[in-house]
């Protein structure tokens, strides 16, 4: 039977599978103590394109090393519970202005104190349109500085221990974007090291990288708050069976389940095959697409005015009822824009596209959910005719960023669960618009509104390239005696504050 590989582009992974397999090594690994708190979790990385620069991050395994290297002024749980992190407390001066008072005794990882002025500095580094996390801090105030650069009215260091930041209009996810990767404060006049870097005020730092094999981290003293294991050490796992094997014998402390196979290797009756493991449930912000390039698809023999035809066929060729039967692990999403589930695309077959047989190309990634979520996909839509191609990730990768592409599956996981990443994919002039279609009356809605929502979900629909497939749930199999596992507002994994109890 003919494989069909669909699966998991990880959001903006591009950057990261350019350019980052040259950087030189990391220093040798450190030897922790033997203490209780001197335990080392082990944990898989699926990929290993690190690149562990915030400003250009883009994988979402890089991720999960970061957030035991880097922090913000708080950080906020997927319940909405908003934690300390660099800020010992904060309150609110007016419905535009937050202030922060920061800890004492805090230092980067190299050594430097932080001051308000070096977060200040940090956050206006992430707000100028050349970083890759611009978007999530949009709503603090800036004026024009120049071509491609803002000044950052809406920050503030009124002294050594408070920062200001002020808003052009109050936002529900001011600080879900100050506790996510825009946030997060580092050193902006120290050079990035191997593998991207930066100098951090997060409880760990790199002791060694060895490509495509494992990345360790060691615990260290000055942070915005102390480490509770000696070290957290990640194995490059690609194979989810292998991953699922090393799990249930104990050499990894943590792993998600994402497909139905995985589950089949992890659960008997729906509990965990391996005795001293929880099962924990959570949501995601992650879902599949399906990406259109129009400029190939015209040249094709589908024409713009012909493509939102070709997409409503299209979306009404998929059995989303029959996805979340087969699949167990997904919800169907009825828009191309998740924010506003309401506006739904077609599920009525409309006109099957006209004019002479075309063969589109839906690229996809090898991966083991890959025949389920085929399996899903038409294959003909008039005289239209589909077929599918799996290669390696990062070929697919250079291809989406090229636009060497009829047809893509996409996997997309938000850093932030808000309205703005999503429609970052739309704007003009952002990153995160090379996977979508730009659209020009986006950046006037207010998402901020359930009427602003609905109007920019309804443009996305009816004139992005997007086909939304389903969202993930999400479950996740930790070994009981590691706890601290932090999850943010998105159904990412947090791992600063992991810990081993008795």
């Amino acid at each position: 039977m003919r494989r069909l590989a669909i699966g998991g582009l990880t959001l903006l992974l591009a950057a990261a599978a350019l350019f980052l397999w040259q950087r030189e090594r990391s220093p040798a690994p450190v030897q922790g103590p033997v203490q209780a708190k001197a335990r080392i979790a082990t944990l898989p990385l699926r990929a290993f394109a690190l690149n562990l620069d915030p400003a250009t991050m883009a994988d979402t395994e890089s991720r999960k090393v970061a957030t035991a290297l880097y922090t913000g002024l708080i950080a906020v749980d997927q319940d909405g519970t908003v934690r300390p992190r660099l800020a010992s407390k904060w309150q609110r001066q007016d419905d535009r202005t937050w202030v922060f008072t920061l800890k004492t005794g805090v230092s980067f990882s190299n050594g430097k104190a932080v001051d308000a002025a070096a977060v200040v500095a940090s956050l206006c580094a992430a707000m100028q349109p050349g970083h890759l996390q611009a978007w999530s801090l949009a709503s603090i105030e800036r004026d024009a500085a120049g071509k491609g650069k803002v000044s950052c009215t809406g920050l503030a260091a009124p002294d050594a221990q408070t920062v200001v930041v002020r808003e052009t209009r109050p936002t529900p996810w001011l600080f879900d974007a100050l506790a996510g990767i825009g946030g997060w404060i580092v050193d902006v006049n120290a050079p990035p090291g191997a593998y991207g870097v930066r100098a951090g005020t997060g409880p760990y730092v790199v002791a060694a990288v060895r490509a495509d094999d494992a990345v360790e981290l060691k615990a260290r003293t000055g942070g915005a708050i102390a480490p509770e294991l000696a070290g957290i050490h990640f194995r490059h796992v690609p194979d989810p069976a292998a991953a699922a094997q090393l799990f249930n014998t104990g050499a990894l402390d943590l792993l998600e389940i994402d497909s139905p196979q995985l589950a089949g290797q992890l659960l008997k009756n729906g509990q965990p095959i391996r005795n001293d493991a929880r099962l924990d449930r959570h949501k995601l912000d992650r879902v599949r697409v399906v990406s259109f390039n129009q400029v190939a698809l015209a040249a094709k023999g589908i024409s713009p005015a012909e493509f939102p035809a070709f997409k409503a066929a299209y979306a009404a060729e998929l059995n989303r009822a029959q996805m979340q039967t087969r699949f167990g692990i997904v919800e169907p999403m009825t828009t191309a824009f998740p924010p506003a589930a309401s506006a739904g695309l077609a599920t009525a077959a409309p006109a099957r596209p006209a004019g002479p047989p075309a063969t589109l190309t839906l690229l996809v990634e090898n991966d083991p959910f890959s025949d389920l979520v085929g399996s899903m996909l038409p294959t003909s839509l008039g005289p239209v005719q589909i077929r599918y191609q799996a290669i390696d990730k990062g070929l697919l990768i250079a291809r989406l960023l090229k636009r060497d592409y009829d047809m893509a599956v996409l996997r997309l996981e938000s850093t932030h669960s808000t309205p703005e990443f999503w429609a970052a994919f739309f704007t003009p002039g952002n990153g995160y618009a090379v996977f979508g279609t730009e659209i020009a009356g986006l950046a006037n809605r207010d998402l901020t509104s359930p009427a602003g929502l609905q109007a920019a979900a309804s443009l996305i629909d009816t004139q992005g390239n997007w086909i939304g497939l389903f969202r993930e749930t999400g479950n996740d199999l930790v070994a009981k005696r590691l706890t601290g596992l932090r999850l943010t507002q998105a159904g990412q994994w947090s791992l600063e504050a992991l810990e081993y109890t008795p």
